[in-house]
C-alpha cells in the first residue's frame, strides 16, 4: 500500500449527480444496513458485548430515522426535543 488515497468508481459516479440524490441514497442506504455498529467504537458502553443488552444498530438507526422524520423542515430543533420521539 502507499500513494495517494483515490475515489472508487462508485465515488466517481457520484460526483456526477446531484448533492441531494447521492446523500438520500447514503442515508437510505445507513438506515437499511448494519456493517458497522458506530456505538462498538465507544468503550465506555457497557455491555456491548453480552447479548440483548443494546438494541441492534439497524433498529437504532430506524428509530433515528423515525425521530427525525417528526421535525419540520427549515427549522432548528434542540438535540432534547427530537429525543422524546425516539
Amino acid at each position: 500500500m502507499g500513494g495517494k488515497l483515490q475515489l472508487t468508481a462508485r465515488g466517481r459516479s457520484a460526483l456526477g449527480k446531484p448533492a441531494a440524490e447521492v446523500i438520500r441514497g447514503l442515508w437510505r442506504s445507513w438506515i437499511t444496513k448494519a456493517v458497522i455498529d458506530e456505538l462498538s467504537r465507544v468503550e465506555h458502553i457497557k455491555g456491548q458485548r453480552a447479548t440483548d443488552v443494546l438494541a441492534s444498530a439497524k433498529t437504532r438507526r430506524q428509530r433515528v430515522s423515525a425521530a427525525l422524520a417528526t421535525c419540520r423542515h427549515g427549522v432548528w430543533v434542540e438535540v432534547n426535543s427530537v429525543r422524546r420521539y425516539a
